[in-house]
């Protein structure tokens, strides 16, 4: 799924053509203040060779990945899902334990 919207994105910008709604969201421009900006710098990197799909596919949905791609701050909308949907391992007296917030409602 990833990859085709990577592709999509590269494609579109290529040939000049507006981004997908989901091209918008995962590659951060529709979170973008300037997002006219973003798209050139996406466009710039795209046309000149230094940003490729394979590059784009490894970076989706990743704000920070994105942003070192571009040259520019990249937020997307998933930057704070991924986080919050990380299993915490809490260290306590040596053994690991692995934090679940959903284990009271298994005891009920």
């Amino acid at each position: 799924m990833a990859g085709s919207t990577a592709q999509g994105l590269y494609d579109n910008l290529m040939l000049d053509l507006m981004p997908s709604p989901a091209q918008m969201t995962d590659f951060g421009i529709d979170m973008a203040t300037d997002r006219d900006a973003l798209m050139r710098a996406y466009q710039r990197g795209i046309r000149n060779g230094t940003i490729t799909v394979e590059m784009l596919s490894e970076a989706v949905c990743d704000g920070a990945k994105l942003s070192k791609l571009v040259g520019m701050k990249v937020e997307t909308a998933w930057d704070d899902l991924f986080i919050d949907q990380i299993t915490l391992c809490i260290v306590q007296d040596g053994e690991p334990e692995i934090y679940d917030d959903d284990e009271d409602d298994d005891e009920q």
